[in-house]
């Protein structure tokens, strides 16, 4: 069955007016005169590919610059002067103040995570000029490390999201390499990340550690970014890798400066000489989680035997032989005699 409507269709006159007029007067002024609605008169003109002449663009800006200076007694130029700034830095000057204000109410322990895991892992996201939200993704292994991150996280700034990802290929440099299961959290968008976006984000692309970030790192900071992306080499060496390979010089000084802690970097690695594990392991051991515990190294400790009082240098968490009775006792994180065992 046919619907009997009734279709304006355009005339070859019509047309004609259109590509006349269209760019230098108004549409509504048109539609009356052609007895069309405004609606029509655009989707025709945008169809025919017509735009609005210079003049009559200028024509409009002028208008409302002359509705701006009569509805405000200050002059735009005025106005831009006392300002001095545009809207963006104006957006950022509002961000630092609302940073301000909140930094002063954030615990410490948050601070420290936050500043360690963007470092490591994690990373920022930005979309606009609006606040920034917090994204990080390990592998199924590390889930527990992460819900620790997130159960402290989210008590200030709300719900945490969690996604699963499979496993999948990836190839990088011709070579194909297959990537395990995966968890992600990101969190809501707040002005803390926004001021970290804007410091550690420059060209809003790579990532760039700066010296006011390096500034606050502390003992728990510095263990999130060893769990992030440190590990052992050989038992006595530890290593952490860099996201970012220009400031490492910066890293060098500050390291040696908060911490007193000697290291060289080579490429996009930092490595901590024999020197200084046992210096780095009382720094962060308090703070590693226990899932993470195989990336500490066992430090050598002078143990006395029990029976014979005869001492014997021992690694922790480790059983001791003593030559002279024989016997064998066992220890645990506190380093105490548990039990006694003999040959």
């Amino acid at each position: 069955m046919v619907n009997n409507q009734y279709v304006n269709f355009w005339k070859e006159n019509e047309i004609m007016y259109l590509k006349d007029k269209y760019p230098k007067n108004n549409k509504k002024e048109i539609a009356i005169f052609l007895k069309r609605s405004e609606k029509s008169v655009q989707v025709k003109s945008h169809r025919l590919g017509l735009k609005k002449s210079k003049e009559y663009m200028n024509n409009i800006r002028i208008n409302i610059s002359k509705m701006m200076k009569i509805n405000n007694p200050m002059k735009v130029e005025e106005i831009k002067k006392k300002s001095g700034r545009t809207r963006k830095q104006n957006f950022n000057k509002k961000n630092k103040r609302i940073y301000e204000k909140s930094i002063k109410k954030i615990p410490e322990k948050v601070e420290q995570i936050i500043i360690g895991s963007l470092l490591g892992d994690a990373r920022l996201q930005r979309k606009g000029e609006g606040n920034a939200c917090f994204r990080e993704e390990h592998s199924l292994k590390q889930k527990n490390y992460l819900l620790w991150k997130m159960e402290i996280l989210s008590k200030f700034f709300g719900k945490f999201k969690i996604y699963y990802r499979g496993k999948r290929k990836n190839f990088f440099k011709t070579k194909c390499y297959d990537i395990s299961e995966q968890i992600i959290i990101t969190s809501k968008f707040h002005p803390i990340f926004t001021f970290f976006y804007e410091e550690l984000y420059p060209s809003k692309s790579k990532k760039v550690i700066c010296e006011s970030v390096l500034n606050k790192l502390k003992p728990l900071g510095l263990a999130v970014w060893y769990m992030d992306d440190g590990s052992k080499i050989n038992g006595n060496k530890y290593v952490i890798c860099v996201c970012d390979k220009q400031n490492k010089e910066l890293i060098k000084i500050k390291l040696k400066k908060i911490f007193n802690l000697n290291c060289s970097i080579h490429k996009d690695t930092i490595y901590f000489p024999n020197s200084e594990t046992e210096k780095f392991t009382k720094l962060i051991k308090p703070y590693i989680h226990q899932d993470l515990n195989y990336k500490l190294i066992k430090m050598k400790e002078i143990k006395t035997c029990p029976i014979c009082n005869s001492k014997r240098i021992s690694y922790t968490e480790n059983s001791v032989r003593c030559k002279k009775c024989g016997w064998i006792w066992s220890d645990k994180e506190e380093v105490k005699i548990v039990n006694f065992k003999k040959l």
